[in-house]
């Protein structure tokens, strides 16, 4: 009995998680010895089971001898039973939880009323030797067992329910959650509905939702209230609290409503300082970009017409100089076609070792010459438009004779020249004239600039759509940087290159020119030191 106190107590602390009183639980062990020492003092010797006959009914029930310590004992439950009452009384007092002030308030109730009364049949009475009232503790005890099952019933003693927590999950979330009723009159708020309203505990009672909005920014509001305005510019609300601060705020409202009964508006509303700032500074640099993208179409736009103005003047100087290259070339002709007659004239004369010398000089001058002609008079027609002669032809027909020329070259340099693919049967409609120059550009360029190693000609179609032609070689390769531009008109190598091999830089420039005309396209791989390898790919027609 002594320690139902004590069991008491720790269930209100427990209860009220007020961890102050149990003086970080150091008092608990004290507690339950305190509680032996009455237990073992009060009723060591109280039952004497030895004389059953001289039971005697008391209030408190039945016992044979007096109750020694029973006045400290009294004390004791007095002490410990009030106190856990006076906890309790501070939570119903001190609780904003309505369901909490219920809920400690029967707790109260199912204690007290059988702590009186138990006080009045078992302490005064017994002082006052009056032992007429039969053992009422089993009453007292019922009647607590019924408050407390009524409690449980209605407001879920020892349960965990959204009520009990309500306030504290509020209090922890980072916006302001304010509840009014149909008139728009505060009826609860949150911690952080607190900071931003500035306001303190109970004053939100006195307030209206409608004293920190002027009239405009409830309209707003009301309208969001109603779903007719479901988006508003950051920064379009604005809250003035009780310190006369203007706070831009994100509002959302819903309305609660049981069994179509109106019961309350629920404002959740949220402090966007920090996005307005950021919005404003976003805003600002937009109009920054605006201006400065206004700036730079404007000096794009002038760039633009001073490009295009360069353009067309290059492309009437490219012209004037296709025109010239074609006059030249074509006027060219008439005074070396003059050479090579008195050339061939001087072949038939008996020259001594000096003058043959002079005289195959003279000849290769000439050959060099006639193929330069030949070269800008066939990219001059095909820059103006001229359309080549296509005929029908099969690839093995197309590069015999390349191929035995280059055989030559690559037994006289000790070159190892390979021919792979299936290409017997690939037929294509081509220029022999124009091809056969593709073929030998490259595999002369690779003859020339390999010193040692393979030159690899490999020929294949893609289900006779397309012809694909790769040229390998391991010779010096082309260094990186002029890869992008090898393919431009008197493009030459440059530095030892340019210097240790003549030419004026057209087969490639001719060769690309000539494979777009067909309709295909080539490309280049290159190490400079490693070799280099190119691809050309035709479209074939169907036979």
């Amino acid at each position: 009995a002594a320690l139902i106190p004590v069991g008491f107590i720790m269930f209100v602390i427990a209860y009220s998680n007020e961890k102050k009183y149990s003086k970080e639980y150091i008092i608990f062990p004290l507690l339950l010895a305190w509680g032996a020492v009455a237990f073992y003092t009060g009723f060591g010797r109280v039952l004497d089971v030895s004389n059953l006959s001289k039971f005697i009914l008391r209030p408190w029930g039945w016992f044979n001898n007096d109750i020694i310590g029973y006045d400290y004992y009294l004390v004791w439950f007095l002490v410990l039973f009030t106190s856990g009452l006076y906890i309790l009384y501070k939570v119903y007092q001190q609780s904003t939880n309505e369901y909490i002030k219920k809920q400690s308030f029967w707790f109260l109730l199912s204690f007290s009323i059988p702590l009186i009364l138990g006080l009045f049949t078992d302490g005064l009475l017994p002082a006052l030797n009056v032992y007429v009232l039969p053992p009422l503790g089993s009453v007292f005890g019922t009647l607590a067992v019924y408050l407390t099952f009524y409690g449980l019933k209605k407001y879920s003693f020892f349960q965990i329910t959204p009520e009990l927590f309500s306030d504290n999950v509020l209090d922890t979330m980072s916006e302001a959650v304010i509840v009014t009723d149909k008139d728009f009159k505060i009826e609860s708020i949150n911690n952080e509905a607190k900071r931003i309203l500035a306001l303190n505990q109970g004053d939100y009672k006195n307030h209206h939702l409608t004293d920190f909005f002027n009239a405009t920014v409830w309209q707003k509001i009301t309208n969001i209230i109603n779903n007719t305005e479901q988006q508003v510019t950051i920064g379009d609300i604005k809250l003035a609290n009780q310190d006369n601060h203007l706070i831009p705020v994100r509002v959302r409202a819903t309305e609660l409503y049981e069994n179509n009964n109106f019961l309350a508006f629920v404002f959740v509303i949220g402090d966007i300082t920090d996005i307005t700032r950021s919005y404003n500074n976003l805003k600002q640099l937009e109009e920054q970009l605006r201006y400065e993208k206004e700036n730079v179409e404007h000096i794009v736009e002038l760039r633009t017409k001073q490009l295009k103005t360069a353009q067309e003047q290059l492309l009437e100087d490219d012209l004037m100089k296709s025109e010239f290259i074609a006059l030249a070339s074509h006027h060219l002709r008439t005074p070396i076609t003059v050479i090579d007659g008195y050339s061939e004239m001087l072949q038939t004369l008996e020259l001594n070792e000096t003058q043959k010398k002079y005289f195959e000089g003279l000849n290769n001058g000439i050959t060099r010459l006639k193929r330069l002609i030949e070269e800008l008079l066939f990219i001059s027609n095909l820059e103006s438009g001229k359309k080549l002669p296509f005929q029908h032809y099969s690839i093995a027909e197309l590069i015999a004779p390349t191929v035995e020329s280059i055989k030559q070259l690559t037994t006289e340099k000790k070159l190892n020249f390979i021919i792979t693919g299936d290409y017997a049967d690939i037929l294509i409609d081509t220029d022999k004239k124009s091809f056969e120059m593709v073929i030998s550009n490259l595999l002369d360029n690779a003859v020339k600039y390999t010193a040692s190693g393979v030159i690899e000609l490999n020929i294949n179609s893609v289900d006779k759509k397309l012809l694909h032609l790769e040229i390998k070689d391991s010779g010096r390769g082309i260094p990186k940087i002029e890869l992008n531009t090898i393919f431009t008109k008197f493009h030459r190598g440059r530095g030892e290159m340019e210097s240790e091999y003549q030419g004026v830089g057209l087969s490639l420039f001719m060769t690309k020119l000539i494979i777009e005309t067909y309709g295909g396209n080539i490309s280049v791989n290159s190490v400079e030191g490693t070799g280099t390898e190119f691809k050309i790919s035709l479209p074939l027609k169907q036979y």
